[in-house]
């Protein structure tokens, strides 16, 4: 914000004239400004040794000075971004970045791709619309159904190599000789992204809830209910057998949230930021399976300029 507060001064300043120089008393500048006269020499002050103007008061009091302006307040907007962008400060570049998308999006393309932010492996990636919100349950969009499954893990995942499905927040399971009962052992070392510990409690209340949804209640058809055996063990109890329940368990859809923390999972990623223009994942330091090389994503939603 203050950036912002900055870059706004110094338009207030720029307008009247459009950048041509100006003769003006300090009283009136302070009045453009809407702020008092002492404060609009600090202002003066700071933005002719930032290299922004160039200010030749002269002495006496209602006495004219000269203000001559070096930059405008459009490049001296998109250098504001640029060091914002450099130091990872993305919350500065969406207050200053009052572009129209195609703008913005040329303007970030530099900044895209594989970055060393402060020390730290980011990845930039430009998208073409503004992101929905991430969520376990059925989604429409591919990125959405990618990006949950970073951040909401689920009771089972898909191999990578072999796209069988294996442990995740439970490290195996057993199924019945008649195919009706299924028990998930859950790991004992799960943190949600906060922090907390994970009870397996928690994950039943979340199961429970996600099988209430219209389209997860047909993918789980088979369910008769779901209960807490032990207290590292879900039991899954069917109505008739179905050896596809760990493949379904493994779906994007089937990622299990924080049961009073929507946001919050137990993925290899935690939602730092999510808003429709920026959707930022961070890694998650209690991760309970391998931990990814690359601690951080930014996701632009920057639609390309229209002909």
């Amino acid at each position: 914000m203050r950036l912002l507060n900055r870059l706004n001064q110094y338009q207030r300043l720029w307008q009247p004239s459009a950048g041509e120089t100006q003769h003006v008393t300090v009283s009136e500048l302070a009045e453009r400004c809407f702020c008092s006269e002492r404060h609009l020499r600090t202002l003066l002050r700071q933005a002719q040794q930032a290299g922004w103007l160039r200010w030749e008061a002269q002495s006496g009091r209602g006495k004219r000075g000269r203000l001559q302006f070096l930059v405008t307040p459009e490049s001296l907007r998109t250098a504001m971004m640029e060091q914002a962008l450099e130091k990872g400060q993305q919350l500065n570049v969406l207050e200053l970045a009052q572009l129209a998308p195609g703008e913005l999006r040329a303007m970030l393309q530099p900044f895209m791709g594989g970055q060393w932010q402060n020390d730290t492996p980011t990845l930039r990636i430009p998208y073409y619309r503004p992101l929905d919100p991430l969520q376990p349950g059925f989604l429409p969009g591919r990125a959405e159904q990618h990006l949950t499954g970073q951040v909401f893990s689920g009771l089972t995942r898909f191999d990578r190599d072999s796209q069988y499905p294996c442990g995740d927040l439970a490290h195996h399971w057993k199924v019945s000789a008649d195919g009706l009962r299924w028990d998930f052992y859950i790991r004992s070392t799960l943190h949600w992204h906060n922090g907390d510990a994970v009870d397996t409690a928690q994950l039943h209340e979340r199961l429970e809830r996600l099988l209430t949804l219209p389209a997860l209640s047909k993918l789980f058809i088979s369910v008769a209910r779901i209960e807490v055996t032990h207290p590292q063990c879900l039991t899954f109890l069917l109505h008739r057998p179905d050896y596809w329940l760990a493949h379904r368990l493994a779906s994007y859809c089937s990622g299990l949230a924080h049961p009073d923390l929507p946001l919050i999972g137990t993925g290899p990623f935690r939602l730092a930021l999510f808003t429709p223009e920026l959707v930022r994942l961070e890694s998650h330091d209690h991760y309970h399976l391998s931990h990814p090389l690359l601690k951080a994503s930014d996701f632009w939603g920057t639609p390309p300029r229209v002909a």
